[in-house]
């Protein structure tokens, strides 16, 4: 990319680890991208980690509490007062937006989040923060989620159209 005169930017990386792992290729340089990243004075682990730890599904739950302890996520992991917020700066130590906009995460790692709070965290779970990110796509998506996987309905907050408020289903 330097040779054409493009500089790297956060948005380049987190479309070069989609890439990454849709082709299923996770060779050791992925894994070194913060290093990468660094040199091009792009401060971005957490959303890297976000991109990459549904890879790790099977181990997600050892992985957050690994990284709690590591100082990777804020203790609470996004989970306050039976509400999970999915924005960055809730999530993991040290983030902070642009000054703008908070990032939410990937909508694969909101999902495992929620599985990782409802088993361990909180069965009673009422509300998810999910934002305005990509035309509503976490959202959407986490919609879908949960009614397809836990048979959740939910209703907008009627003060806060970036918050989702769960009720079992009527079926």
């Amino acid at each position: 990319m330097q040779q054409w005169g493009i500089k790297p930017d956060v948005a380049i990386y987190n479309a070069f680890i989609k890439v990454c792992i849709k082709a299923k290729e996770f060779d050791t340089e992925i894994w070194h991208l913060e290093e990468i990243m660094n040199k091009s004075d792009i401060s971005a682990f957490s959303q890297i980690h976000a991109q990459l730890a549904p890879i790790e599904k099977d181990n997600f739950a050892s992985m957050i509490d690994k990284g709690i302890t590591q100082g990777i996520y804020k203790k609470s992991v996004g989970l306050m007062n039976h509400c999970i917020d999915l924005h960055m700066d809730k999530i993991f130590e040290g983030h902070s937006g642009d000054g703008t906009h908070i990032r939410g995460i990937p909508l694969a790692f909101a999902r495992l989040l929620f599985c990782y709070h409802k088993q361990n965290n909180e069965p009673n779970i009422t509300s998810i923060i999910t934002g305005y990110h990509g035309n509503n796509t976490l959202k959407n998506g986490m919609i879908s989620f949960l009614k397809d996987e836990f048979e959740l309905e939910f209703i907008e907050d009627k003060f806060n159209s970036g918050m989702i408020v769960l009720k079992e289903s009527a079926h």
